[in-house]
């Protein structure tokens, strides 16, 4: 969801998808929220788009908040070569899985402190569509419960290391020293 742009490998991430042979392809449906299918073209030297592939364009928060809800996993894939995608920390992972959405990414910036793989993310360990196909072939093989289960210790690490609640105290140390001095 939002506005693909450079540092999203969304292409990618369609190459990986189309790549599959059609048994482990059909288990899925990729919904692209923030671009239209004209935008990507536009935007992207495309040889195949599958079917499987829909793109929502923009729609009201409300609605990716429904989608996302409604999701077995979300990804990210951008390319760790690149200084401005390791300055900072993906809002939307921490989104996702504040929702119970466990991620399909590789590691970016320090994501490796936060994710582990086969319980609350999967990682993809490089940064091509055959490595994000790799992953799809993994996550193909899973049993339901096991997606379940990644729901559930997605959400449990969101509460424990994204919930700002955790560090309200902290803060007030911070802002009252600094008040005081």
């Amino acid at each position: 969801a939002g506005s693909p742009g450079k540092k999203d490998a969304l292409y990618m991430i369609i190459q990986g998808l189309a790549s599959l042979s059609s048994t482990p392809k059909n288990r899925f449906e990729l919904r692209i929220i923030g671009a239209t299918k004209e935008q990507f073209i536009e935007q992207n030297e495309v040889q195949e788009i599958p079917d499987n592939v829909l793109f929502l364009g923009r729609v009201p928060r409300e609605r990716v908040l429904e989608e996302l809800s409604t999701a077995d996993f979300t990804t990210f894939l951008r390319d760790n070569k690149l200084r401005f995608v390791n300055a900072g920390f993906p809002s939307k992972l921490a989104e996702s899985m504040s929702m119970g959405v466990p991620v399909i990414t590789n590691l970016t910036s320090d994501l490796a402190d936060y994710l582990s793989d086969g319980n609350d993310a999967i990682i993809v360990e490089g940064f091509t569509s055959k490595d994000y196909a790799s992953a799809l072939i993994k996550v193909s093989e899973m049993p339901k419960e096991k997606i379940v289960e990644m729901h559930e210790k997605a959400k449990k690490t969101a509460i424990e290391c994204f919930d700002y609640s955790n560090y309200v105290e902290d803060l007030e140390t911070l802002i009252i020293g600094e008040v005081t001095k």
